[in-house]
């Protein structure tokens, strides 16, 4: 199997063309009897996606992606520890960059070798492009699920609307996705897919993305999804499927953990620019993290309020 195939544009070309189709995109459709399914179907600008789901996939994939060149070295390291102490390769390191690297030059291979290359590719794309056409194609080219090339594919199959009307529950649920798109809740993955929603809505509240009362409902509609997907629910009816549930214990909760935070909501227009809030996420963490506060005492209550919610709705089923 070819490490890397042969695709166009070129890196440098990246700054204008959008590819039509990717290297792992060649590799599924070599498989398929419906080859042309494996393509861009429509190509989505970054000022036409939800700030939403381009924030959520960032909070979930690449916290660091506004301040590294291509990979981030920390979580490199934080992985080989991993790996060391369980003795097998323990992922989760790799950069919005070097997913984009692989998914337009690569094979799904794995191996040291394809490693490197990666890492190479992903300095390439960091030099040539800005961060958000970095954004914009990964957004575009990435699997979302089996099939949902895209972004916009995504969106359509699971909410019959484009990416930029996507709500804040239904961009952290495809955000959701990306880790394993062949089979994003199946099995172990389902519980995996229900603590990623609700930690991208927490860190979007603690960026200033998002309201208290937004991120408490956010966090009821996830449990009440995975509730129903583990009853045996089929995923289109229970995304479908009302959530009755009310917020404001839980909304009036994080209003006083965003008022002791000195939380800011961030405008629309400046939400690209502030990297979605990133340094007002590290400050808030850093107060969290100060011992004897009285933030101190505000967060587990959160924490475990938002962990009470799925006994709270299977009461009320």
């Amino acid at each position: 199997m070819r490490l890397i195939r042969s695709v166009e544009p070129s890196v440098e070309a990246l700054a204008t063309q959008n590819p039509r189709r990717t290297a792992f995109m060649q590799y599924f459709a070599a498989g398929d009897a419906r080859p042309d399914r494996h393509e861009v179907g429509v190509w989505t600008p970054l000022t036409e996606i939800s700030p939403l789901l381009a924030a959520s996939v960032v909070k979930t994939e690449d916290r660091a992606f506004f301040s590294h060149h291509g990979a981030d070295w920390h979580a490199m390291g934080r992985s080989l520890r991993a790996s060391v102490r369980a003795r097998r390769i323990v992922g989760g390191a790799s950069t919005i960059t070097q997913q984009l690297a692989r998914n337009l030059y690569l094979s799904p291979s794995r191996s040291p070798v394809r490693k490197a290359y990666e890492l190479w590719l992903a300095f390439r794309i960091d030099r040539a492009l800005s961060k958000a056409r970095i954004l914009e194609l990964y957004l575009n080219v990435i699997e979302w699920g089996r099939g949902a090339w895209g972004c916009a594919a995504a969106s359509e199959r699971h909410f019959q609307k484009p990416p930029r009307d996507l709500d804040l529950f239904e961009s952290t649920f495809l955000a959701s996705l990306i880790a394993a798109p062949k089979a994003p809740l199946a099995g172990r993955n389902a519980a995996r897919s229900r603590n990623v929603q609700l930690e991208t809505a927490y860190q979007l509240f603690l960026s200033g993305l998002i309201g208290g009362e937004d991120c408490a409902l956010c966090c009821h509609r996830t449990w009440h999804l995975h509730r129903l997907l583990g009853a045996g629910t089929p995923l289109s009816a229970a995304l479908s499927h009302p959530a009755d549930v009310k917020a404001d214990v839980d909304g009036a909760i994080l209003r006083e953990v965003a008022a002791a935070l000195g939380l800011r909501r961030i405008p629309p227009a400046e939400l690209l620019a502030s990297h979605y809030g990133e340094e007002q996420q590290r400050n808030a963490i850093d107060q969290l993290r100060v011992s004897g506060d009285r933030i101190r005492a505000i967060a587990p209550a959160v924490r475990k309020r938002h962990a009470s919610l799925m006994e709270r709705t299977n009461r009320s089923a």
